[in-house]
């Protein structure tokens, strides 16, 4: 299932005030269940159905933090990843459209927990938008996805 999101906003200078105006951003998801050997259809199906997708969340990439990097999808670079250490599948990624300017937040990300709270963000610089890309595991701890979600809501 792939989710479309449109929404963010700019930030311009108008004398001593801040003006925010309407721009669009599209941030789609796809839990994708192994990420390895699937990138040609993840590309065919951001050409042909959403070609103008600026930022990818994949959840459930399967991989670790070697393979991750080793991906290529068309017109997109690797911002951020959590990859697992000490079991199989699950994980989480950012991809953006090449030439989107990020900045990573590692303050957010030191929050990432295997199976619990499988988070990475990324700030995208000219949008002035922070980009969470998050995955529980069934088998993880709710009572902990919760308070890190909280904690990251306030």
């Amino acid at each position: 299932m792939v989710n479309t999101i449109v929404g963010g906003c700019e930030v311009k200078e108008k004398g001593e005030k801040q003006v925010r105006t309407g721009i669009n951003l599209n941030v789609v998801h796809q839990n994708i269940r192994r990420l390895w050997g699937k990138c040609r259809e993840l590309e065919i199906l951001l050409e042909a159905d959403i070609n103008n997708a600026e930022v990818l969340c994949i959840t459930e990439h399967w991989l670790n933090c070697h393979k991750i990097h080793a991906q290529n999808i068309n017109h997109f670079t690797l911002a951020n990843a959590f990859c697992r250490r000490n079991s199989d599948h699950g994980g989480s990624c950012i991809f953006v459209k090449k030439g989107v300017m990020t900045k990573e937040l590692n303050f957010l990300n030191e929050l990432g927990e295997e199976k619990s709270f499988e988070l990475k963000v990324t700030e995208l610089v000219q949008y002035a938008v922070i980009v969470i890309c998050i995955y529980r595991s069934p088998y993880g701890k709710f009572d902990t996805f919760l308070n890190k979600l909280e904690f990251i809501i306030q």
